[in-house]
């Protein structure tokens, strides 16, 4: 039979029934902030710049001034501060020794100096040269000098550079002239060449020549060979008048006497460079033989 329901008991119903109880329900769950509301509180506000995620840094420690770079260390002179730092010699007590200090200084721009060498004048007027002995009768043109003076200081010649310079140059110029000499005479052998293309002929006007040289004034001979001993106009002009002298002097018993032989050897040393040249170790030898041979040939009356 069924239990007869009552408090406590087990219910009464039809099939499927519980037998137990349903439980209570849980209570909705509510959001804090709803909750908050609810009690009535409000959220505090956010402080400004606590949404960092870095620690805020520590205050700065106060600024130090700089060490004042005229002041001298602690405990020394006050000329020190006119010394540089790398100079500073200290004893063995920590003091600082004036004299090693200045020793210090000195010895590096000594070896400065060595290092720079020597420095030019203040200006280019400041320059002066001393002739050598085998240079002391040459006159410089003053010009041309001063324009030297201005280019050596510009390029910073010390007084020691512009001597050496100046001797350098007077020692290098007969070398030069020399050069330039013999350049000129190869010239005006090729000028002439053209005109006496055969040697036989060449040599001839040459000796043609030499002899209307030889026929002016002692004294300005000299000056002719010098001045015009390579001006292919000149001796083409000597020439011309020392073939004249030849053909238009009569002869005398001397000439016959001396043969064609003698004539052709004559002009050979008068076309030589130890008859042209006076400064030419054999040109006195030379001139001599070729003076004998026209004074045999034509006597010793001067041109007309």
């Amino acid at each position: 039979m069924a239990p007869d329901g009552g408090d406590g008991g087990v219910g009464s119903g039809g099939s499927g029934a519980a037998v137990l109880d349903a439980p209570a329900a849980a209570a909705p769950s509510v959001p804090p902030a709803a909750a908050a509301g609810a009690a009535g509180a409000s959220p505090a506000p956010a402080a400004p710049g606590n949404d960092s995620l870095l620690s805020k840094p520590p205050a700065s420690a106060a600024a130090v001034p700089p060490a004042d770079p005229a002041a001298a260390p602690a405990g020394a002179p006050a000329w020190l501060t006119k010394v540089p730092e790398k100079f500073h010699v200290k004893t063995a007590d920590g003091k600082y020794d004036a004299e090693a200090t200045l020793a210090k200084q000195a010895e590096s721009y000594t070896h400065l100096e060595k290092h720079r060498g020597p420095q030019p004048p203040a200006t280019a007027s400041d320059y002066k040269f001393t002739a050598p002995e085998a240079f002391k009768d040459i006159k410089l043109d003053d010009a041309l000098s001063a324009a030297f003076r201005e280019r050596a200081h510009k390029a910073g010649y010390s007084q020691e550079q512009y001597q050496m310079a100046v001797e350098a140059h007077l020692e290098m110029m007969p070398g030069v002239l020399d050069a330039a000499l013999k350049l000129a005479a190869n010239e005006c052998r090729a000028e002439l060449q053209k005109v006496w293309q055969a040697p036989q002929e060449f040599e001839a006007g040459l000796a043609d020549a030499q002899r209307a040289v030889n026929s002016a004034p002692e004294a300005i001979r000299e000056d002719i060979w010098s001045r015009f001993g390579r001006d292919p106009a000149f001796i083409r002009f000597a020439a011309s008048m020392g073939k004249e002298m030849r053909e238009d002097k009569p002869g005398n018993p001397g000439q016959a006497a001396t043969g064609a032989a003698d004539q052709s050897g004559v002009e050979a040393l008068m076309a030589s460079e130890a008859y042209r040249n006076p400064k030419h170790p054999d040109h006195a030898g030379t001139t001599a033989r070729v003076q004998a041979f026209w004074r045999r040939a034509y006597g010793d009356s001067p041109a007309s």
